[in-house]
């Protein structure tokens, strides 16, 4: 799913990231939202980090998961592969699944922020044809009105509207 909302050449959210930020790569987009402090965030949150660190503050709590986490690119085959250093198999473990998570979940939420962003957009666009067209026809309505054939031929046309 992840894979998939962020793909395609020039359309969906990993070519409007392409196009604006200049990023390269799909999986340049995954390692800045892997890297982010609102990942970050919430996997402090989740396992209690800043308790388990001993840390006094967010940011500290960030740099000490930061030094135990290493994300890195394999720029042939953009595999990307998630470590994380931790004293207890099963914390690493449950880090790396709510990393995944985390990924999963801020990548549904761009897209359908995204999709939604295109829908309000295209119905504002649709409106407003709407309406251009509705006058449009009120014109022609009235124009075709007071240029209509009377019934009568004036000879001097070969379609009798009006000389």
């Amino acid at each position: 799913m992840t894979t998939a909302a962020l793909s395609g050449g020039s359309g969906g959210l990993g070519g409007i990231a392409r196009e604006m930020l200049g990023i390269k790569s799909t999986s340049d987009i995954f390692l800045g939202i892997l890297s982010s402090r609102t990942v970050l965030d919430k996997l402090i949150q989740e396992f209690d980090l800043k308790r388990l660190y001993g840390d006094r503050c967010m940011e500290d709590a960030r740099k000490d998961l930061a030094k135990r986490t290493d994300i890195s690119v394999d720029r042939k085959s953009q595999i990307i592969t998630l470590t994380v250093a931790e004293h207890h198999l099963k914390r690493a473990a449950a880090m790396g699944k709510a990393y995944v998570a985390e990924l999963n979940r801020l990548v549904a939420e761009l897209s359908t922020s995204f999709a939604r962003r295109e829908r309000i957009f295209l119905e504002e666009r649709f409106k407003d044809v709407s309406q251009d067209l509705e006058a449009a026809e009120k014109e022609f309505s009235q124009f075709s009105g007071k240029n209509t054939a009377t019934g009568r031929c004036c000879n001097a046309c070969s379609y009798c509207v009006s000389c």
